[in-house]
């Protein structure tokens, strides 16, 4: 059995929850032509602005890296299929339907329960009466 030609992917995710599928897909040996992700936010008692995960991933990994506040406004390279995990922005449909076979959105909730922005941190508080 042959393998399937690597997918030239864009990756949008800045969460930490994204970085095991983004490794898989390195390590799978697909094109990741774009990793997108949120701009530096400052953190620590030092306010030194730091990169995401996803960026800090793309930059050890030498990958192209995009970090915008809007991706809706961003010309992007072409694409089989764009994955999206943890990525905090709200994507247009003619971002999502850019790639040749579309985009794909990896949430970590079991909806509807868990739904919203944190559905992990959710899903593990304390019930309330």
């Amino acid at each position: 059995m042959t393998s399937p030609l690597p997918l030239r992917i864009l990756f949008a995710g800045a969460g930490e929850f994204g970085l095991p599928t983004l490794r898989a897909l390195y390590d799978a040996g697909h094109q990741l032509v774009q990793i997108i992700s949120q701009p530096d936010r400052p953190a620590g008692r030092g306010r030194q602005l730091t990169p995401t995960p996803i960026s800090q991933f793309a930059i050890e990994k030498n990958l192209p890296l995009l970090r915008t506040s809007d991706i809706n406004k961003e010309s992007l390279p072409p694409a089989d299929v764009m994955v999206v995990i943890a990525f905090g922005q709200k994507i247009a449909t003619h971002i999502t339907e850019y790639p040749r076979l579309g985009s794909i959105n990896l949430h970590a909730s079991r909806l509807p329960k868990f739904r919203g922005a944190a559905p992990i941190n959710h899903a593990s508080s304390p019930v309330k009466p």
